[in-house]
């Protein structure tokens, strides 16, 4: 394993720039993506492989955590344990996130996910761990 930066226009290879660090690049150990102005967020879910946590770079976001409703602005940071839970969505016009997963993984499912469409999306959730909670 080595060290290694990776510039704000550059992600690590085999993957789009969001993704800041992966499976390969850190040995499984964490998952760094950044999700800049984007719209969206994820419907009701929980993960069973992995934490997740967010930090705001702008923007604002709502979060729901085990049915508690909180909104995350420029700064904030969000931790969303394994088994637990949990929304989010853009409240702002569009928001800049960083998406961290510990441990690693998670950029995998997000590049199958952003491929598939309808019902393949349930079965790539339950493949990762991820539990699609609600219709």
């Amino acid at each position: 394993m080595r060290g290694y930066v990776v510039g704000p226009q550059d992600g690590v290879e085999g993957y789009d720039p969001d993704v800041k660090a992966s499976s390969g690049s850190t040995g499984g150990a964490i998952t760094v993506m950044v999700a800049t102005a984007t719209e969206g967020g994820a419907p009701r879910h929980l993960h069973h492989r992995e934490d997740e946590c967010f930090y705001v770079i702008d923007g604002t976001i709502s979060v729901e955590i085990d049915g508690e409703r909180s909104e995350a602005g420029r700064g904030s940071f969000v931790f969303l344990p394994r088994e637990v839970p949990h929304a989010w969505d853009v409240e702002s016009e569009t928001a800049s996130v960083m998406i961290i997963t510990v441990p690693a993984g998670f950029e995998d499912f997000m590049r199958d996910w952003e491929r598939a469409e309808g019902d393949d999306r349930r079965e790539i959730a339950s493949r990762y761990g991820i539990e699609l909670l609600g219709s």
